[in-house]
């Protein structure tokens, strides 16, 4: 498992960096007026593939696994599903965008007039869903060379090089979307020609994955939700400058999570692998082993970042706005709990065929929205929030330390 660990951590720094980069160069190409408009556009993306995904990204990798533990031969029968349900949701998506194209925009960017951006925006998601079934049936069958490969490609590199053609948000977009649609295209095309198409069983596993899937998505929206809503309710209660400043710190408390992402892309399929040879010793071992790594992770770097905030801001984007670096400090309070849920999430989505990752999410986004109607601060009531999911995660993963069966 070292060796998985390592391949995805890599990759996950590069993203990470990648991930910082591209808000420094938004800056730099389209001034602050397009950086935030970019911040906007980034969470918004993230919110939307999490729900026309449908928990596919659980779904799949779990599924792969599992059967694969079992030494069964439906591992087509599961891909195929999963690549059905995903053309069904982005159907729908599509004709929902092209018949309320502005409420929409609305809807998200707090201006009807953004109805114009949606068919670039609308792109870019496109290229996130298919690479996102790509990457999951790998993760799903353990082999993280592939996996690495295609996440560096896609989500490393075309963010950075299409800044090399763009003039504006909308180009930006749309480019990246097509790369993303090319490159998972020739992926997906590998995949399927090495496949088994006979003796498969989409009646089992189509209602199946669906079924786990959209019991997952409340989790996956929930999550995309609460780390969006915070500036779709800025753009339309204040400027979409604060609205882009939140949107910024958001990510950046997102890409916190980064330094945990390989623990959780590694732990589901591999816990769901360790469930299926029922061996509850070892996936109590790697729980704690992670579980404290990561507190003592998030207590360090959030510490440094509350230290050093204005110089770190002016070092990466040069010179701040004060109210940056005020709702930046704030967001980031919440990295003293987002990396741990992070890494934990995917454990507990592999030892439990119940939903629990949604239980978490949907408390915590619930208090979230209770606290910004009442205080109306939604940076604090996003650090709130954050504390109380990773106060259930802990709640969870307790049973799986005791290495009882579920």
């Amino acid at each position: 498992m070292k060796k998985e660990l390592l391949f995805t951590f890599g990759a996950q720094m590069l993203i990470l960096f990648s991930g910082l980069a591209v808000y420094k160069l938004a800056m730099m190409h389209f001034g602050t007026a397009g950086f935030a408009e970019f911040s906007i556009a980034k969470r918004n993306s993230a919110y939307l593939n999490a729900l026309i995904l449908l928990g596919l990204g659980v779904a799949i990798p779990k599924f792969i696994a599992m059967e694969r533990g079992k030494k069964s031969d439906n591992e087509s029968s599961v891909f195929l599903s999963g690549l059905l349900i995903l053309a069904v949701s982005l159907t729908i998506a599509a004709i929902a965008f092209f018949v309320f194209g502005e409420k929409i925009a609305f809807a998200l960017f707090g201006d009807a007039q953004y109805a114009s951006f949606l068919f670039a925006f609308f792109v870019s998601i496109l290229g996130l869903c298919l690479h996102s079934i790509v990457y999951d049936y790998y993760r799903g069958r353990i082999n993280f060379g592939y996996a690495v490969f295609i996440q560096i490609i896609n989500l490393g590199l075309v963010p950075l090089v299409v800044f090399l053609f763009s003039k504006n948000n909308t180009e930006l977009f749309l480019y990246s979307g097509l790369i993303m649609l090319a490159v998972s295209g020739i992926a997906l095309a590998k995949i399927l020609i090495t496949l088994h198409y006979k003796n498969t069983h989409l009646d089992i596993f189509l209602p199946k994955l669906f079924a786990y899937g959209i019991h997952r998505l409340p989790a996956d929206f929930g999550l995309a939700s609460l780390l969006a809503l915070p500036a779709i309710f800025a753009a339309h209660t204040m400027s979409v400058m604060e609205a882009g400043f939140i949107a910024f710190s958001i990510s950046l408390l997102s890409l916190s999570g980064q330094a945990a992402a390989p623990i959780a892309l590694v732990m589901l399929p591999k816990i769901s692998h360790l469930m299926g040879e029922q061996n509850f010793a070892l996936i109590a071992h790697y729980t704690k082993r992670f579980a404290l790594l990561f507190v003592a992770i998030s207590i360090t770097g959030t510490l440094l970042y509350q230290i050093f905030t204005k110089e770190l801001l002016t070092l990466y984007l040069g010179n701040t706005d004060p109210k940056l670096v005020e709702i930046s400090k704030i967001v980031m309070w919440g990295g003293l709990f987002y990396p741990f849920y992070v890494a934990m999430r995917g454990i507990i989505d592999g030892y439990y065929n119940k939903a629990y990752n949604t239980v978490s999410i949907l408390v915590a986004l619930g208090f979230f929205l209770l606290l910004s109607v009442l205080t109306e601060d939604n940076p604090l009531s996003l650090v709130f929030a954050i504390a109380i999911l990773a106060a259930m995660t802990l709640y969870f993963i307790k049973p799986i330390l005791s290495k009882s069966q579920p």
